[in-house]
């Protein structure tokens, strides 16, 4: 009986969905898990990869790109009636031991809504993905990352005043990979389907914490992310990476004003 359910967003990302697939097939042994994926209107052949070479995949296909906010998400959580879901970029692979170790932690701390597993790039190196809740200046600094990422208000923003290899509470981590207990989604609410892109993995944290429940950075779980994210990409190289740099400031001006400033949020010191 599966345990998990995987679910993962994808816009002509084929060829990275197939390493993230390939990896829960060959690395996730002790949990029984089910995937759903949604194709987001893609072009490079994403849904006939699916089909032919993942039949146990359910895959939902969008006729145009919904990009990864709250509908999204929405569209695959809705389907999920087991324990536990997996918000999981296209561009991840999952490692040996890595769900193991996210569900006998939600097992054994029932205050856990949202874990985050550690993250790191291809190469192995650390990725900062677990963060303090941001002011407007911590996102304008995200946005001039070589002028501003050692300053000390950065530093605290990236955790980096905290020893990463311990387990800990964190304000919220990047939604490349959320593991969530479905039963506390579905006391707070699902997705924020008001973001289109960009913030709906701040958002659900801070919901999370604002109802009583705890984000919880596990680092004995590890998931390689790619990330594909659009600053990295060159704001002005297409119309596509304009117009989702837009839906980004305007989700999180968003959120920023939905929880005055976080200060109504319980807030890690």
């Amino acid at each position: 009986m599966a345990k998990v359910s995987f679910c993962i967003i994808t816009h002509n990302t084929r060829d990275f969905l197939r390493d993230c697939l390939d990896s829960i097939y060959k690395n996730v042994k002790g949990v029984g898990f089910e995937i759903f994926v949604l194709d987001n209107a893609s072009t490079d052949g994403t849904s006939e990869m699916l089909k032919s070479d993942y039949p146990g995949v359910e895959l939902i296909v969008n006729d145009k790109n919904m990009a990864c906010g709250g509908v999204a998400r929405n569209t695959l959580l809705k389907r999920v009636t087991t324990d536990y879901a997996v918000n999981l970029d296209s561009d991840t692979i999952v490692h040996e031991n890595a769900m193991e170790h996210l569900v006998r932690f939600a097992e054994d701390h029932g205050e856990a809504g949202i874990i985050c597993p550690r993250l790191q790039y291809l190469d192995g190196s650390h990725q900062y993905s677990v963060r303090r809740f941001p002011g407007p200046i911590e996102l304008i600094c995200r946005r001039l990352e070589g002028k501003f990422s050692k300053s000390e208000r950065m530093k605290r923003y990236y955790f980096l005043d905290r020893d990463l290899t311990q387990v800990q509470e964190v304000d919220y981590g990047i939604g490349a990979c959320h593991f969530i207990r479905m039963k506390a989604l579905r006391e707070i609410g699902m997705y924020d389907e008001k973001i289109f892109y960009g913030t709906e993995d701040m958002e659900v944290c801070a919901r999370m914490k604002k109802a009583g429940h705890k984000v919880i950075y596990v680092p004995e779980a590890t998931i390689t992310h790619r990330e594909q994210r659009i600053s990295k990409k060159g704001i002005f190289k297409s119309a596509r990476n304009f117009r989702l740099f837009f839906h980004l400031v305007k989700s999180n001006i968003y959120v920023q004003l939905k929880y005055g400033f976080f200060r109504a949020v319980p807030r890690v010191p």
